[in-house]
């Protein structure tokens, strides 16, 4: 006996009979209709009125923190602001070295610190190099630029004196070092100056005539390079037209040598101040001792080869006319 399944459903029409399969298909189709509905509420909940949902099934997005940008002091405004100006300290004034016979003395190196000049023997001046420069055998360097007035000249001096060094680490002898000295110990003196006297002067000149008041400077310097107190060599300086531009030029062990003789015979503790002289038709270097009391004009080639007598001016000016 085969089983019918009905349900009855009181709709409209009361007494209507439906199949079970009926009912069941009825129902699915409403719960479609339903979920519809329900997606179409939804839709219009996160598109339309800007409802924001989470998703499943997916990762969230790392959020970076914001970084706050450092806070601008504020200065308050002030109605008479004042202006404090704080004045510039003077500049620091170096002290007079005094002029006294002492030895030298190795000044320990500071970093940044100028070339130090101290008085070797006799109240002569003498020029340190950096003591860099000395430990790495005089290789050749930029001059120092911290040299004080003239410092273009100073800075050729210092220059010639590196590239005299140069040559002497491996010609000492033709540099006029003794085969005792040390190089380390060299050390570059002041400059001195070349005078000249004038075509007219020299040709006016009389008898005991002051020799100094007709001494012209010229555009060359002598820079006396010494072992202690002893010169040993002499390195030319020259200015090359313009008055900043100086070049070294070359050097004279001769002229060294005949020089520490004439510091020798007359020192400035003495009170004797011997200066440097050239005939620029002529070669050669000549000098005057002018605080002697006869007027005079030496070769300096007399220094070496004869006992150094002096000659008098008069009879050297009238051998250049």
């Amino acid at each position: 006996m085969k089983y019918n399944s009905t349900i009855s459903l009181s709709l409209a029409r009361p007494g209507l009979v439906v199949g079970r399969k009926t009912f069941y298909g009825l129902m699915s189709l409403l719960l479609v209709v339903l979920g519809f509905f329900y997606w179409l509420f939804l839709h219009h909940l996160t598109h339309v009125g800007g409802l924001s949902l989470p998703r499943f099934y997916s990762k969230p997005m790392p959020v970076s923190a914001p970084v706050a940008s450092p806070a601008t002091p504020v200065t308050p405004a002030l109605k008479n602001p004042v202006v404090v100006t704080t004045p510039s300290p003077p500049p620091a004034v170096r002290p007079a070295i005094p002029q006294t016979e002492r030895s030298p003395v190795a000044a320990k190196p500071v970093a940044g610190a100028p070339a130090a000049r101290v008085i070797v023997g006799k109240g002569i001046f003498i020029q340190l190099p950096p003591v860099a420069t000395v430990a790495q055998k005089f290789t050749s360097q930029p001059p120092p630029q911290n040299l004080t007035e003239p410092e273009p000249l100073l800075r050729a001096g210092n220059q010639a004196f590196y590239n005299f060094m140069d040559l002497a680490n491996s010609q000492p002898d033709t540099c006029g070092f003794l085969p005792e000295d040390n190089l380390l110990h060299a050390r570059l003196g002041d400059p001195i100056p070349v005078y000249q006297i004038s075509t007219p002067d020299r040709l006016r000149y009389q008898a005991g005539q002051p020799v100094k008041p007709l001494l012209k400077p010229t555009d060359r310097w002598m820079f006396p390079v010494y072992i202690d107190s002893q010169v040993r060599c002499m390195l030319q300086v020259v200015r090359n037209g313009q008055h900043y531009n100086y070049v070294p030029g070359g050097t004279s062990k001769m002229l060294g040598v005949a020089w520490n003789k004439i510091l020798e015979k007359w020192p400035a503790p003495a009170g004797f101040h011997p200066l440097l002289l050239v005939n620029p038709e002529m070669p050669g270097y000549y000098f005057s001792v002018p605080e002697l009391p006869e007027q005079n004009i030496t070769d300096t080639d007399q220094m070496i080869f004869s006992p150094g007598d002096l000659s008098p001016a008069a009879v050297i000016l009238a051998s250049w006319r």
